[in-house]
């Protein structure tokens, strides 16, 4: 008997560069290994996306036309977007780099570079954001690929002490509690508590 399938669900990047030819190479590289990526010319359509759409992680250009990646970066960061984010781009002096860092940068990359390094930097960056994270959702807590609405974990701090109210509250909201699930619940309240 064969096994069943795994189903892995691709990582999704965003990469916004206003030069074509750069932003195709690099997106037909990624997707060569699998992932999912979105193509942006500019810092307005990349912010339109992230309304709509999430993503993993984002490679930006420094130097576009309109609004810098230092620019969108920042915005990005004011709406509560924590998605990791490297920047590649021509602009490799250490002010350049600390301007990027300090806009929430998670890592930068010079022009000319390796194709390998890149997608090492990539792969860092998403292992790296598997762990807690918010996605400019403040009612949500993602935890891997567990995501938690907080709404739902105030209604069962209130009924944590019951279980058969601890078990409807959560039936209410569409989930199956099991006596695994009600320990993990309690721990991740508290974690979140803290």
């Amino acid at each position: 008997m064969d096994p069943e399938p795994t189903i892995v669900h691709a990582k999704k990047l965003m990469i916004v560069d206003d030069d074509v030819e750069m932003r195709t190479l690099l997106a037909e590289y990624f997707r060569r290994l699998g992932f999912e990526v979105a193509e942006k010319e500019n810092a307005a359509l990349a912010l339109q996306a992230v309304t709509t759409d999430r993503f993993d992680c984002f490679i930006l250009d420094v130097a576009m036309p309109e609004m810098s990646g230092i620019e969108l970066l920042k915005k990005l960061r004011e709406r509560g977007i924590d998605t990791p984010t490297l920047f590649l781009t021509a602009h490799d002096l250490l002010d350049d780099k600390v301007a990027g860092f300090e806009a929430g940068a998670d890592d930068y990359l010079a022009k000319p570079f390796s194709p390998r390094e890149l997608e090492y930097r990539v792969e860092a960056l998403l292992r790296r954001g598997q762990g807690i994270k918010k996605n400019g959702d403040e009612d949500r807590l993602e935890i891997g690929d567990l995501v938690v609405d907080r709404r739902l974990l105030l209604q069962i701090e209130h009924v944590e002490r019951h279980p058969v109210a601890f078990e409807i509250a959560l039936q209410g909201v569409g989930a199956v509690v099991l006596e695994q699930a009600e320990g993990f619940v309690r721990r991740l309240l508290r974690d979140v508590r803290h």
